[in-house]
């Protein structure tokens, strides 16, 4: 092969390299502005609302044990960050975070002794499904946090990943699905950095112009054990 026709098949070479690179790229931009638009939208529309309620199933894998556990029951949340979980199955359990204090509740089986216990905290706020949460509902900026690295929709569902600007979130890839049209939030996931799995899923949703102030008010029962972490 003479050199004249290798230097126009090697030009070409990077010629096309070159336009399939920069298409990659340009497609990799409209993506995370795809992104960016859809997770604005959406938590613009959250601030519209004092609290939102929501059915939600949890389920969590740990990597190391190869295990699997799954709870279901119901969660709300609050503008100004007040959280609210009441475990319902398989064992019953109460979560309030009143904004300075979070409450464990557990009502230990008969099997056990009976009995509550009540876990008091004031760390709750590094939990990471709070920490995103409270973020989507708009306290706080979700771009100054992650980085999205691509979203998908199909059928009016977008499904979004994030990985974490900063170690602080303890997690190493994030996934957020929102129903657009509804703007409803359908699912959260993450893997933590032991790449241990989190999913909550999420079904009934109430958003309300008004908190249900009552709910984030907490008072240990009688004789409850209390511990404070």
């Amino acid at each position: 092969m003479n050199q004249g026709l290798v230097k126009i098949l090697l030009s070409t070479s990077i010629l096309i390299a070159s336009v399939v690179f920069a298409s990659d790229y340009s497609g990799l931009i409209e993506n995370q502005k795809f992104q960016n638009k859809v997770l604005r939208e959406f938590v613009q529309k959250m601030k519209a609302y004092e609290e939102v309620s929501m059915k939600v199933e949890k389920r969590s894998i740990q990597s190391l044990l190869g295990r699997e556990t799954k709870n279901s029951g119901e969660m709300a949340i609050t503008r100004d960050g007040k959280f609210w979980w009441k475990v319902t199955e398989p064992q019953k359990t109460l979560l309030v975070f009143d904004g300075e204090f979070a409450w464990n509740e557990e009502r230990l089986p008969e099997d056990f002794g009976g009995g509550v216990k009540v876990a008091k905290s004031k760390h709750f706020k590094q939990s990471p499904a709070y920490k995103i949460l409270n973020v989507l509902m708009g306290n706080g900026d979700l771009s100054n946090y992650f980085s999205p690295l691509k979203a998908t929709e199909k059928e009016g569902i977008v499904s979004i990943e994030l990985t974490p600007l900063k170690s602080n979130w303890n997690i190493s890839i994030l996934n957020i699905v929102i129903e657009k049209n509804k703007s409803k939030l359908q699912r959260i996931s993450y893997v933590d950095d032991l790449e241990n799995e989190t999913v909550l899923s999420f079904s009934g949703h109430k958003q309300l112009e008004a908190a249900e102030k009552k709910k984030f008010i907490y008072q240990p029962p009688t004789g409850a054990e209390v511990t404070e972490l």
